[in-house]
């Protein structure tokens, strides 16, 4: 890692000096090389797969590095082991090499640089227990508790609760399924605490009212999140933790001012706090090359000691924005790389990072499952199980007769959280944000079917559905997604019949939420590949499990996603019924938005309001990465930022040239008529009061062009 970061600074340095390109890319690409060195150091083979990919986008960088020799003793390594390579690294190592013109290296790579015939895969190391994936800056309470008198059993119990309440919900960090109790839990603890607990036992009420402030968080109770992490501010005025989460928290409802307040009072209590620094270039991006955050910055991005992986990773994050907006491109391309370098490494030490094309094999596998014939079979089927209910089919119709969910899917940074914006603004529909309740109830009946019938998602269920053992297998799943849905403390709170569903995953679950759920309706966000790939690399996504992202951080894993999703959409528009799933292109939304933003509300089966037109007045917290997008009126200033990192994108630009077909071939012709409310109802459904059915004046085409 040493070397790395002395290739940065010499980076810097030469820039600095008027450096060319041509030095940049050298070494950037000799940067990918180290990484490779650690990486195998680190991890042996399990390193072997992010290497191979690491040492292609080095060589396309600069054709001329070390990393031709390092690419093939890997490929030596990993025949031997049995393995194969990509043939994009078989059609890279067949081609001529390139002279190599005079080293500028030679006085950085002492002393990690090792010959690359001596790259053999190392013995295995002790693997350490990968860290648990924590809730967002969730402390232990408890563990500043020891100073407070034992004996107490008002205390003792209070102990026990926050321990409880930290468990759940570090343990369940992405699917906040417990995290009502976690509240109540909390809650419960301080009605237990002794008034002098803070003084003798540390910050313990104070992380407890901001922990109870991350969980009412995280289930969009925004306004009481605020008020008891005010508290923990005031009950600990002097912990920057406290002032950090508390920004965080007035960022997401939408006041800037507030956070940023908070952001410099932290900075004051600790400069060093990476995440504070963070939320503050975030709210206040900035714009002045005299701002004293960018020296702030480099002295963070330099503290290798002081700072974790993962706050020096935002570090970097932040300097490219700003050195992006300063137009110093080539230094903030060499900070978007260390940055992406550094997140790809704490995500393999957290646990195993999947291979580029086991999603593409996944995602084969569901569309060979759900084909076109298959979803027509479960759709007639379970109209008319739909038609005879009674016993649990009739439980299942009656869980799902208040209107259906909105799943918008896609690609990450394609406009989704635009629409969900667009969408929300409407009085009958409720942003329930990235909702992660399908996944889990789709796992529950895997497991249930695994053990009855010994079979397997997707084809074992498919099979099991259109033979009629199981004819309303997926209205089953479907009602358990909308009870478990509706139980929720977001939506069941807001009081609409209609909510938004943005968990993108669920872009595999297509068929599933088709065949289970009639009045469901699917929008699916396409933005170009290159400007949604180039978006994603330059984002550091900070959610999503351990390795839930691992391909944002590479060129080559990019393309292999990116390729895999565009694969699996083109799929269910072959085979989705017509008017079930609507495209929407971000380019088209954001050229004109009051039309395409019409069309996706007819879709949905709402009547149009005016305040879909002023999304970015929406009171409601975002949560997501577009967080500083929703909150402005419509723009097109990121459509083509890539191209000003265009040479240095050529991994990925080739990649996808190879793989993705830009004409995208969607639907336009225009939709047969959807059923009626009254169709609906007589096989069982209904929209709820409030919502209306969009197809009475003729549905409109279902894509958006």
């Amino acid at each position: 890692m040493g070397g790395a970061f002395r290739a940065l600074g010499i980076a810097l340095v030469l820039l600095a000096a008027g450096a060319g390109g041509d030095v940049v890319s050298e070494i950037a690409a000799e940067a990918k090389c180290i990484h490779v060195d650690t990486l195998l150091d680190q991890y042996g083979p399990d390193g072997l797969p992010a290497a191979e990919g690491l040492l292609r986008e080095a060589l396309a960088i600069d054709p001329h590095s070390r990393a031709r020799e390092m690419l093939r003793a890997l490929v030596a390594i990993v025949r031997e082991h049995g393995g194969s390579v990509s043939p994009a690294t078989e059609a890279l190592l067949a081609s001529p090499a390139v002279p190599r013109g005079p080293p500028i290296f030679e006085h950085v790579q002492q002393p990690e640089h090792r010959e690359p015939p001596t790259l053999a895969p190392p013995p295995p190391p002790p693997r350490q227990q990968p860290p648990r994936a924590r809730a967002p800056d969730v402390t232990d309470p408890s563990a500043l508790s020891s100073s407070v008198p034992i004996g107490d059993a008002a205390h003792t119990r209070a102990i026990a609760l926050i321990k409880q309440a930290v468990e759940l919900q570090t343990r369940d960090s992405d699917s906040y399924s417990n995290t009502p109790h976690v509240i109540a839990l909390y809650r419960e603890a301080l009605a237990l605490l002794p008034p002098d607990a803070e003084a003798h036992g540390g910050d313990v009420i104070g992380s407890v009212l901001d922990n109870l402030g991350i969980a009412l968080r995280a289930i969009d109770r925004v306004d009481e999140a605020i008020v008891e992490q005010r508290r923990a501010v005031a009950a600990n005025p002097n912990e920057p933790r406290h002032r950090m989460n508390l920004a965080g928290t007035l960022y997401m409802r939408g006041d800037s001012d507030g956070a940023a307040e908070q952001c410099r009072a932290a900075l004051a209590l600790n400069p060093m706090h990476a995440k504070a620094l963070n939320i503050l270039n975030s709210v206040q991006p900035i714009t002045d090359a005299s701002d004293e955050r960018l020296t702030l910055l480099m002295r963070h991005a330099a503290a290798t000691d002081e700072l974790s992986a993962e706050e020096r990773t935002l570090t970097h994050f932040d300097l490219f924005r700003a050195l992006d907006k300063l137009k110093r491109y080539d230094e903030a391309w060499l900070h978007l790389e260390w940055g992406n370098a550094l997140a790809l490494e704490d995500m393999a030490a957290r646990g195993p990072v999947p291979g580029d094309h086991e999603l593409r094999d996944v995602y084969r596998r569901i569309a060979a499952a759900f084909d076109a014939r298959a979803l027509a079979a479960l759709v007639d089927g379970a109209a008319a199980a739909a038609r005879a209910a009674d016993g649990a089919a009739a439980a299942a119709a009656r869980a799902l007769d208040k209107g259906g969910p909105i799943f918008i899917v896609g690609a990450y940074r394609s406009g989704s959280t635009l629409i969900e914006q667009i969408l929300a603004s409407h009085s009958n529909v409720h942003g329930a944000g990235e909702n992660t309740a399908l996944p889990p109830v789709l796992g529950a009946f895997q497991a249930q079917l695994a053990r009855a019938h010994g079979v397997v998602f997707p084809e074992g269920f498919v099979a099991l559905a259109t033979a009629r053992n199981e004819p309303v297998l997926f209205e089953r799943i479907g009602a358990e997604y909308v009870r478990k849905t509706r139980a929720s403390a977001q939506v069941s709170r807001s009081h609409k019949p209609r909510w938004t569903d943005k968990n993108l995953g669920n872009v595999r679950n297509v068929g599933v939420i088709v065949a289970g759920m009639p009045t469901a309706r699917i929008v699916h966000t396409v933005r170009s590949a290159a400007a949604t790939c180039f978006s994603m690399l330059s984002q550091h996504f900070t959610q999503g499990g351990a390795s839930g992202r691992f391909f944002t951080c590479s060129q080559t894993s990019l393309v292999a996603h990116y390729a895999a999703t565009d694969e699996l959409m083109r799929h269910w528009d072959r085979s989705v019924p017509a008017g079930r799933m609507l495209t929407v292109h971000y380019e088209e939304l954001v050229g004109e938005q009051e039309r395409v933003s019409r069309r996706v509300v007819q879709f949905v089966g709402l009547e149009w309001e005016d305040g879909c037109m002023r999304f970015h007045a929406q009171q409601r917290a975002v949560a997501t990465a577009s967080l500083s997008q929703v909150r402005r009126p419509m723009y097109n200033s990121s459509l083509d930022a890539w191209r000003r990192y265009e040479a240095r994108l050529a991994p990925l630009l080739a990649g996808l040239s190879a793989a993705v077909r830009e004409d995208r071939p969607w639907r336009t012709a225009r939709w047969p008529d959807q059923p009626s409310v009254d169709e609906w109802a007589a096989m069982g459904y209904a929209y709820a009061d409030g919502a209306t059915d969009g197809a009475g004046d003729g549905a409109a085409g279902a894509a958006v062009a």
